[in-house]
């Protein structure tokens, strides 16, 4: 088993660029959780295609923040955090990934 902090590791070691979800823009807000995953990739897909980029070298990733969604939290097949992470902790959590990556991949972009 990895250690905290070591999950990025276990992924190739090139990568170009990072698609990364984590809470609704005002676009999506009818999305709730992993089923917003399609925005990510929709994206990587169009510079995939547009810009010629290796498909190989994108990764769309969504980070678990928990919901506040009290149909979700009710639902025995939910299975992120059971409340969503504000203030501090979102942004400790977001620090840790982003800084996580850079090490891993200095060149990276990571699209919000």
């Amino acid at each position: 088993m990895l250690k905290e902090g070591h999950i990025l590791y276990r992924l190739e070691r090139e990568r170009y660029i990072f698609e990364k979800k984590t809470r609704p823009s005002y676009v999506d807000t009818y999305y709730t959780g992993i089923r917003g995953i399609g925005i990510s990739i929709g994206k990587l897909d169009l510079y995939v295609a547009a810009a010629g980029i290796n498909p190989q070298r994108v990764l769309p990733i969504m980070i678990d923040i928990g919901t506040n969604n009290q149909a979700l939290l009710k639902d025995p097949l939910y299975l992120g955090l059971q409340h969503r992470l504000d203030g501090e902790e979102y942004i400790a959590v977001i620090d840790e990934f982003m800084e996580a990556v850079f090490t891993r991949w200095p060149h990276v972009i990571v699209q919000w």
